[in-house]
């Protein structure tokens, strides 16, 4: 399979380039903040109240919601009871909620050799469905005056979708997607999927099916000189790279929004673990990314909004 994706990117490259649809998010300062909090769809109402709090503390601009909206079927219509998750928890922040799809949000076809129940990933896209939320297409940039913030639809790339699944892109055209955001970004360079690429996770394993497909990103966003990668996926909270930010990106597991999952040992060849320590158990909570001109920084927080992790700060590299 790795061998069939490589191929495959070389050859996106030669296709034509659509390009995203990109929606502004302006500073009100010098900083913008984000709540980073992914894998939500089940009991989200602790951690999106610890995330209410600390925006009554210190406001956000912004929430990342990186997948796995609704478990475990996804949603199956506009009007699907579900939507209340996200309508009773999320919105009343007020402020805007950048969503992606994940396993799950397509009823989970690898669990289930087939989507389980009706879902409808599309139903989460397109016009304002509950109050805030934003998702104009599954591949989309987010435009802010420090740099961009490109998220995908990782879905086609994890499981190497050469046909379209419902209404998805081929993983082809989410490369093609992600080349074409990236070319024309400039400052910071992020990009937000649900699957991961280096996590502390069950599916960070090396018998994750879906990790080596995931993995030929990597000459992509190195080329793009991509500065953080986030994902959900693993049930969570996880920081991976080199702690003096030389080699990017760095890695970024927010999954811990509803429900968590042990950790497991990583490959001593890999990135380092920056967070969290040998020895600490998961913990529900979300993670805060904040960005400005020079840095970004990100603290991990628990669903009691007690801050659990020293700020790790990475500075804009110098031209």
């Amino acid at each position: 399979m790795r061998a069939l994706l490589a191929i495959s990117l070389v050859l996106a490259s030669a296709l034509p380039v659509r390009h995203v649809p990109t929606v502004p998010l302006h500073a009100k300062g010098e900083t913008i903040r984000f709540a980073v909090v992914g894998d939500v769809g089940r009991h989200p109402e602790a951690v999106a109240a610890a995330i209410r709090g600390q925006h009554a503390k210190t406001p956000f601009d912004a929430i990342l919601l990186v997948g796995d909206n609704f478990y475990y079927c996804g949603v199956s219509s506009a009007r699907d009871s579900k939507w209340s998750l996200i309508r009773d928890n999320y919105s009343p922040i007020g402020i805007p909620i950048f969503p992606i799809l994940g396993n799950h949000d397509y009823g989970d076809p690898t669990r289930f050799k087939g989507p389980c129940g009706q879902p409808r990933p599309q139903a989460q896209v397109g016009k304002e469905i509950v109050p805030h939320w934003n998702f104009p297409s599954r591949s989309y940039a987010v435009a802010m005056p420090f740099g961009t913030i490109v998220l995908i639809d990782t879905m086609p790339v994890a499981l190497h979708w050469t046909k379209p699944f419902l209404g998805s892109q081929t993983a082809d055209g989410v490369v093609r997607d992600l080349d074409s955001a990236l070319s024309g970004s400039s400052g910071w360079r992020i990009v937000v999927g649900h699957h991961g690429i280096y996590s502390a996770g069950e599916h960070g394993t090396g018998a994750s099916r879906d990790l080596a497909s995931m993995r030929t990103l990597l000459p992509l966003l190195k080329r793009h000189h991509v500065d953080l990668y986030i994902n959900g996926h693993d049930h969570y909270l996880g920081l991976i790279g080199d702690r003096r930010a030389v080699k990017r990106p760095l890695f970024l597991t927010s999954g811990a929004g509803s429900n968590v999952r042990p950790l497991f040992p990583r490959d001593t060849a890999e990135p380092p673990t920056l967070f969290p320590p040998d020895g600490q158990k998961p913990f529900l909570g979300f993670a805060v990314m904040e960005i400005d001109a020079r840095q970004i920084s990100i603290v991990f927080y628990d669903s009691d909004g007690q801050r659990r992790s020293e700020r790790f700060v990475m500075a804009m590299k110098q031209p």
